[in-house]
């Protein structure tokens, strides 16, 4: 139903790790070098090929020769020529009589040749069709100059990938190379009867490769000639490290004897390997030309768990989705070592699932499917799995380049677990593949990625080197698996880069290594990094200058403060931070920096915690002087008691606003105060105090960015759906990273030591569903004019309460130090929580205490049948839908819940069977805002389609059938429904 895009993705991904670029030559350069070594062009005396300069009519006359095979009769045909404008000593002489004798060129009227002129596409082509002995065909049509002969190359494929513009322009080096090459395998015409009775007729299979440049040709026609399948490339360097040379290919056919055969340097063996291939080998037994048969399709594809077994004789391909019988005689290669059928499946037990894998298929094989012979479509010839992983016989491992030393073969290393190693290749059979091209030692650099296939039964090696690298800031990281790397990911600049299971992590540019660990990933946010890729696209190592475990800064509110029985030396501040979680800082003075504001326009005053320091005083809203008699710690330690018990004239608590930040061990180093702090001797604790006395006030100013809100506020003055705070007669856009701090609980009395002090009765962060449609009391912190942070002082005259919340489990991730989960909310938008919920992709009913999940129900599981589904699910659950009891669920802030399959694709009905005893067919009206989570794929969706099966919830009294559409299933079966 809902495929993602995922699929052709990691296609895309796996062609780059199995095929490359098998050179960085291009059509045209190929298309020449092909023509060179035949021995028709050749480069200038530098060896430069100029393709975009033009060619003069002499040296088309000599390409036109050489095409027929004359090159030693026009050394001999040297002298004088029919032409007059030609000089009898000239270099092209004997080119232009052998041309001209062979009704190849004819000259002007005027009897003269033109040689030093620069031939135009007209002539060009007409000279080819010559060539190929097409002239009798432009005479019996009779047509005008030059469409006769243009007409005629266009229909013999002369003119294929030709930039011709204007036939009567200069013609290009490179265009003329192309239809020389274009002609290579073009039929013949040859003249078949002489006499009176003159006739030509085209010779199928007979061309100027066959019949005139000493080229065997192994086509389709051959094949059929001899009764026989296309050569087969059996062994590459690849996988054949010890008995083939990097430009060598060993081919399996009739007369082709299975031996080997070097290959032109713009062609990669490894891209054909397994397949049946058309190849052009030339006189000195070099292949000058490799193209796959168009009757077998190449699949790249990824290996699911679901790999078959001997019996069954098939493999299932993920992204395809389809299973494939293999042949028994199929050619099968893990991590460059080939296995039989029967091996793959006895050493498979899961070792292979998610492996990468390229499969040749062929049609009409003959295969034994049930004891019987029968001619199947669509079966595995050839397989190369690629693991990259340890194996039996084979260890692949990865690493990053440090130095090459070419002359002694030598490579130092740093391994992925933070080590140094290197590996010595002198006297060692090896071959190396950079980014997908033959490469040789000199070709490596330092900070390569290079992935190391030792064979330990050969003692060879095969080394391919990547060199991909993305650099920019990391804007935000997830995790499916709190435990493991290669289930996590970073965003760069807006795209997505998966990690391997082991990376290495430099912040000095590899002159010290560590490995990266799964709770450091979440450090790398905000900082500057290169990322450097595999051949999956995928993270082995991260370089940063920022250390990893390197320090954070973020919004809190002070809770509760140091206390007399730590006055001696350190002290301590508690302090609730953006996620909920209350961070104890047990510090000593000398290591922390203490700024405040010292007046409303935003001054600021920063300093050491043991100096000291002049604060203000006063009743008014003008900042005073006033300098401590005592020493700064007794006095922070006195501003901060009162800092907690901070009250406006009221009496109601207002929050303690701050920034901190903390070193990389998770100390304590900065705080600033960002809310204005006024503080009386006399204060309200529980309601039993009044404030019957200003006198003694101490005051502080905040942040001037930091807005008191006041009066009360409506929350739809807080558009979370448009991102816009209004306040104060201004528009203020939501932070992406909004976070919104429940300050509305009492203060509560404790007893350290004998002495009095209060602490914030269970504060907390709350979510946007807690507080919509209520009316509250807030101030907000501004920073580059969007809102950053709320803080909420009342709430519709009681405490912010916490509901049951919807959402779906997407991953986890470290919160706090501790496991929690990611949660797909409603929104869209993804949040992570402390404490583990129910397993990837369950949809569940939660509450939160703080930044914790308290506790959750399952409601419905990814890709479960029925039977799993109500073993799994909330009693509440399957109490409601099979025996239609709804008690259960008010628990869950759920009026009714309904399992149904989907008889009609509308966005706004969903027709289909009630998921109970009952098979009546009944409808449910889905409001166009109603949530459709398609748990399968992980994400929120526009409609469920018909035959899927869903889940369809209802959680209040708000006049709507449906509140949340979840698709459990795509084009699910009845089955699926409960019985």
């Amino acid at each position: 139903m809902k495929r993602s895009l995922i699929a052709v993705l990691m296609i895309a991904v796996m062609l780059f790790a199995f095929a490359g670029v098998a050179s960085a030559a291009t059509d045209e350069e190929i298309a020449t070098k092909r023509l060179m070594s035949v021995d028709v062009v050749t480069g200038d005396p530098s060896g430069e090929l100029r393709l975009d300069d033009g060619i003069t009519r002499a040296e088309f006359a000599a390409i036109a020769v050489r095409l027929r095979g004359m090159e030693d009769a026009a050394k001999s045909s040297k002298g004088a020529t029919k032409f007059s404008d030609v000089k009898a000593d000239a270099w092209y002489t004997g080119y232009i009589n052998l041309a001209s004798g062979n009704g190849i060129i004819k000259g002007d009227p005027t009897g003269t040749f033109r040689p030093n002129d620069q031939v135009n596409y007209a002539e060009a082509a007409a000279m080819l069709v010559r060539v190929l002995g097409y002239e009798p065909s432009i005479q019996a049509v009779g047509a005008g100059w030059p469409n006769n002969y243009l007409s005629k190359a266009g229909e013999l494929g002369l003119l294929d990938n030709v930039k011709m513009a204007d036939w009567k322009a200069p013609a290009r080096r490179g265009d003329v190379f192309t239809m020389a090459d274009n002609a290579l395998d073009v039929d013949l015409m040859k003249q078949t009867s002489y006499g009176t009775d003159i006739s030509y007729e085209e010779k199928e299979g007979e061309t100027l490769l066959s019949e005139y440049l000493d080229v065997d040709v192994y086509d389709e026609d051959w094949a059929d000639e001899v009764d026989e399948e296309l050569p087969l490339v059996k062994k590459t360097p690849r996988v054949d490290i010890a008995g083939l040379e990097d430009n060598e290919v060993k081919l399996e056919g009739h007369t082709l004897g299975n031996t080997p055969y070097e290959v032109a340097e713009w062609i990669n063996p490894d891209d054909f390997l397994g397949q049946h291939v058309e190849v052009w080998i030339n006189d000195d037994d070099v292949v000058i030309y490799m193209e796959a048969d168009d009757d077998e399709e190449v699949i790249v594809d990824v290996l699911d768990s679901n790999i078959g077994d001997e019996d069954a004789n098939n493999i299932y391909l993920t992204n395809v989705d389809e299973d494939y019988l293999i042949d028994d005689n199929a050619i099968i290669y893990v991590d460059n070592v080939q296995k039989t059928r029967e091996e793959l499946f006895d050493e498979f037990n899961g070792r292979y699932e998610d492996a990468y894998v390229k499969a040749v298929l062929a049609d009409n094989v003959m295969v034994e499917v049930d004891g019987k012979e029968k001619e199947e479509d669509d079966v595995i010839i050839f397989l190369d799995i690629k693991t990259y992983s340890e194996d039996d016989g084979v260890l692949a491992t990865t690493y990053i380049v440090d130095e090459v030393d070419a002359d002694d073969e030598y490579i130092d290393l740093f391994a992925l677990d933070g080590d140094d190693t290197s590996l010595d290749l002198e006297d060692e059979d090896y071959r190396i593949v950079k980014d997908g091209a033959n490469a040789t030692l000199e070709d490596i650099e330092s900070k390569d990625v290079l992935v190391v296939f030792e064979n330990t039964d050969d003692d060879t090696y095969y080394i391919e080197v990547f060199s991909t690298t993305v650099s920019g800031e990391v804007d935000d990281y997830y995790s499916k698996n709190r435990t493991t790397l290669e289930d996590s990911k970073i965003e760069i600049d807006g795209e997505d880069y998966w990690f391997t299971n082991n990376v290495l992590f430099t912040s000095d540019d590899f002159d010290s290594n560590d490995d990266l660990d799964v709770d450091e990933v979440e450090d790398l946010v905000g900082s500057e990094v290169t990322v450097y890729l595999n051949q999956q696209g995928n993270i082995v190592a991260v370089a940063s200058d920022e250390d990893v475990a390197g320090g954070s800064s973020e919004y809190g509110v002070i809770v509760s403060a140091a206390t007399p029985e730590y006055r001696g030396s350190d002290y301590v501040l508690s302090i609730m931070n953006s996620e909920g979680k209350v961070i104890d800082f047990t510090f000593d003075p000398e290591d922390v920096e203490f700024t405040y504001y010292i007046d409303s326009d935003g001054d600021d005053k920063t300093v050491d915690l043991d100096e000291k320091v002049s604060t203000a005083s006063g009743v008014t809203n003008k900042a005073k002087e006033y300098v401590a008699d005592n020493n700064l710690p007794d006095e922070f330690v006195s501003l901060l008691r009162k800092m907690v018990e901070n009250v406006d004239a009221a009496g109601n608590l207002q929050p303690v606003a701050v920034k901190f930040d903390m070193d990389s061990d998770g100390d304590l180093k900065e705080i600033e105060l960002l809310s204005p702090v006024r503080i009386v001797d006399k204060k309200i604790i529980n309601d039993e105090e009044v404030v019957s006395d200003w006198s003694g006030v101490w005051f502080a100013y905040g942040d001037p960015d930091y807005k008191t809100g006041g009066n009360s506020f409506d929350a739809d003055e807080l558009d979370e759906d448009d991102d816009v705070l209004y306040a104060g007669g201004k528009f203020y856009d939501l932070a992406k990273d909004l976070v919104i701090f429940d300050m509305t609980t009492p203060l509560v009395e404790m007893d350290y030591a004998g002495d009095t002090a209060y602490e914030v009765d269970d504060p907390d962060v709350t979510t946007w569903n807690s507080i919509e449609g209520e009316k509250l009391k807030f101030d907000y912190l501004v920073d580059d004019d969007e809102v950053v942070a709320i803080y909420i002082t009342e709430f519709d005259g009681g405490n912010v309460t916490s509901d049951t919340m919807f959402a779906m489990v997407d991953g986890y991730k470290t919160v706090n130090g501790e496991d929690g989960t990611i949660l797909l909310l409603p929104d869209g938008s993804k949040v992570a929580y402390e404490n583990d919920a129910a397993e990837r992709r369950a949809f569940i009913a939660y509450e939160l205490d703080g930044d914790e999940i308290d506790t959750y129900e399952v409601l419905a599981y990814e890709n479960k049948s029925w039977d799993e589904q109500k073993d799994s699910v909330a009693q509440a659950v399957y109490d409601a839908v099979v025996n239609g009891d709804n008690t259960g669920l008010e628990a869950l802030d759920i009026d009714w819940i309904k399992y149904v399959l989907v008889d009609d694709d509308s966005d706004t009905m969903i027709e289909g069977y009630v998921s109970s005893t009952d098979t009546d067919t009944s409808s449910f009206k889905v409001e166009s805002d109603a949530v459709r989570f398609f748990i399968d794929d992980g994400k929120i969706v526009d409609k469920a389609d018909r035959n899927d099966f869903v889940l369809l919830i209802d959680t209040d009294d708000d006049g709507k059938a449906v509140d949340y559409v979840i698709i459990i299933a795509d084009d699910a079966a009845k089955n699926w429904l409960p019985n």
